[in-house]
């Protein structure tokens, strides 16, 4: 049982009963799911994941097994070079590993971090629960072919231990088999860590894959199996439960913690209570559930937190759809959350309960956390997704609380609409006995995830330019797939958050979209692990043409800005209209004959003027900079040695003596050359007196 902390020692943010632990992101691979959103359409749209398939072997196996079974697809793909490994020994990686390292990325890049490797060394844990290894016998059964990477890429000590060598984790990290309840007890040994101090983070995570059907062969002759291939949940039909593949990983933090400080995004939910017991002694068997057990599990995670029985507004159950498991959870259920005194205070609000292996199959190992993303997907949209398999006409007998579907207990059997932030427990019992129970309020505000949930323009009217967007990706097929992605989306780019890097240089390709919305790439340059300095690079005279930034000038009202204040202050101060001349049309536009060396450099002035002003817009400042002729009066107001208006009085002032210098009465010419200070002082008082002998 995780040791709760006096509400006095509690940080004053935490509500009421918090643990002070955030679950902050997370991602899963399911059957027919690829991703986690498709996940999410299959459990809205009330998918049958469970499907028959010959994939991994002949479905029914000659009449050994049900016909269907939940299956992951695209285990044969996996990017080794991104997680440092060779070829060699990503050939003999479970597919169990290679998706634990996939989602952990994703898992961590939805939690909000920004940059991976400010991870490193951390006290960061990892606990995977996982239950077997089906590739790891059959890889050894020719001995000529073994060439050792079989351990290191099956044995489930690797499963947590891979985790924490390629993100260079310093927390514990351990792999755990309590068979179906694997998965949530990691959470809940994870939590422990955190709260005794010996973590800051955790990675939780939970995998099975089946990928022998030796193991479904035992399970069915144990009489485990349903003959439908369906988790019937909570059904008089329940006969067996069907397996399933899963692969979720979950990222938790501690709250407030100098990790969390790079986070862009607020948490899914927060942890509330957590615990796990044993059955003990059962007298039908080891595989047969304690419903005591599981009373005193509940009772005693609930009393911990400080909940009411009227608080929970829905449990995420077990359920795998058997008649003794379903019963002895349901009457378990009932006592801790929905005794006779919740039903007798007539609320009209009964106790809601589901299981996601309805819609799925029963993932084993990965069973507790498939339930758990089912969990912070509904408070994320607002809806708990309906179970499949059940009406209430056909209700298990054994299940009592079933009966007063007003006041007593309710399984879910239509999608259902759900505040967020409301109070949910969640279970996984394993076949040995071993019992795990959490709590969870969800995190974000209602009108907190209103805000996060508003609708992203595609542009911004008065800045436009921001739609210069860099993507970067693994390849340049990659980066054009998801620019052009975000572009059908109609999506803004700048709420596109960029991949975080684990090491440096996972993403060599970067990929970039202009505002006319045309993609353009380019293979980047091995980066340095530290930052490459920002340069400023000022052009001098003759890099100029006619309606120079006249584009920028409609497009953006920073630069738009600081122009027409050029431009104003050259009117007032010395009655100069140079900055018009650069933005007039018609036949005079390229006759060069018509512009003087004040239109030239005070147009070049108010141009990188500009251009210094979007960039301090976006917080960018150079590192060093360099200039030639015209273009170092812009320097001094990049590096804030001069105002806008002494840069303009200088460009005026070189422009005007530029013309005076080359004028038919006086020709003249530029003369540059290398002065030691006191020659260039002696040349500054005669310059000096110079400008005294000038007509006004």
């Amino acid at each position: 049982m995780a040791p709760h902390m006096k509400d006095s020692d509690r940080n004053g943010d935490m509500g009421i009963g918090d643990m002070g632990i955030e679950l902050r992101g997370f991602a899963c691979r399911m059957p027919s799911s690829e991703s986690t959103w498709k996940f999410w359409e299959n459990l809205k749209n009330g998918v049958n994941m469970v499907t028959v398939s010959d994939d991994h072997w002949e479905a029914g196996m000659g009449g050994n097994l049900p016909m269907g079974k939940g299956y992951m697809a695209n285990q044969e793909f996996f990017d080794n070079l991104f997680f440092k490994m060779s070829g060699a020994q990503a050939s003999k990686v479970d597919p169990q590993l290679r998706f634990l390292l996939e989602l952990s990325y994703e898992a961590l890049v939805d939690a909000g971090f920004t940059d991976l490797r400010k991870l490193h060394g951390s006290k960061t844990a990892v606990y995977v629960g996982s239950c077997f290894s089906d590739c790891h016998k059959g890889w050894l059964t020719d001995v000529k072919d073994i060439t050792g990477y079989e351990n290191t890429g099956c044995a489930q000590s690797m499963y947590a231990n891979r985790l924490s060598f390629f993100y260079d984790f310093a927390g514990p990290s351990m792999n755990i088999d309590t068979a179906c309840s694997s998965s949530l007890v990691a959470l809940v040994e994870a939590v422990n860590v955190i709260e005794l101090g010996k973590a800051d983070m955790a990675i939780v995570a939970g995998a099975s894959v089946t990928l022998h059907p030796g193991v479904s062969i035992g399970f069915n002759r144990l009489q485990m199996l349903s003959s439908d291939s369906a988790c019937q949940a909570f059904s008089k039909n329940a006969n067996g439960y069907a397996r399933s593949e899963g692969v979720a990983v979950v990222v938790l933090t501690k709250e407030n913690c100098e990790l969390v400080k790079q986070c862009i995004k607020e948490p899914y939910a927060k942890l509330v209570g957590a615990g796990c017991n044993s059955d003990g002694f059962t007298a039908e068997g080891i595989t047969f559930p304690n419903g005591d057990a599981q009373y005193r599990l509940y009772s005693q995670v609930r009393e911990e937190a400080g909940i009411s029985i009227f608080d929970v507004d829905y449990i995420e159950a077990h359920g795998t759809g058997t008649q003794a498991g379903d019963g002895q959870e349901m009457e378990a259920l009932s006592k801790s959350y929905c005794p006779d005194e919740r039903i007798a205070a007539q609320t009209g609000k009964p106790l809601m309960i589901g299981s996601v292996k309805s819609n799925m199959g029963h993932s084993e190992g990965c069973s507790g956390l498939a339930g758990l993303c089912k969990v912070l997907l509904s408070y994320e949209q607002r809806m708990i997704p309906a179970n499949l398999h059940y009406k209430f006409e056909e209700r298990n007998p054994k299940c009592k609380a079933l009966n007063d579907p007003v006041n007593g207990v309710k399984v879910v059997e239509e999608n259902m609409e759900f505040k967020n932030g409301g109070l949910i427990a969640a279970s996984s019992f394993g076949f040995g006995g071993t019992n795990a129970h959490i709590l969870l309020r969800g995190g974000p505000s209602i009108d907190k995830a209103d805000e996060l949930k508003s609708p992203l323009v595609t542009s911004d009217a008065q800045e436009p330019w921001k739609q210069i967007s860099p993507i970067c990706a693994r390849n340049e097929k990659c980066a054009r797939a998801i620019l052009e992605f975000l572009k059908e989306k109609e999506l803004s780019f700048e709420n596109a958050i960029s991949c975080p890097e684990v090491n440096g240089g996972e993403f060599p390709c970067h990929a970039y979209v202009n505002g006319d919305g045309e993609i353009l790439t380019e293979q980047a340059e091995p980066a340095s692990k530290e930052r490459r300095p920002i340069w400023y690079i000022f052009s001098g005279n003759g890099a100029m043409w006619p309606r120079m930034g006249y584009e920028l000038y409609t497009n953006s009202e920073i630069y738009r800005k600081t122009w027409d204040h050029c431009n104003e202050y050259l009117k007032m101060s010395y009655n100069c209209n140079s900055l018009d001349k650069f933005f007039r049309e018609g036949p005079e536009v390229n006759d060069t004959t018509t512009y003087d060396a004040t239109d030239g450099v005070c147009g070049l002035a108010a141009v990188q003027c500009g251009l210094i002003d979007i960039m301090k817009s976006l917080g960018i400042e150079p590192d060093h900079m360099v200039g030639h002729s015209a273009g170092e009066t812009a320097m001094g107001y990049a590096d804030n040695l001069l105002t806008l208006e002494q840069t303009m009085d200088v460009a005026y002032w070189r422009g005007y003596f530029g013309t005076y210098s080359i004028s038919k009465d006086k020709p003249g010419a530029m003369y540059a050359c290398g002065l030691l200070v006191i020659k260039w002082k002696h040349c500054l008082r005669n310059i000096t007196l110079m400008m005294l002998l000038l007509p006004a």
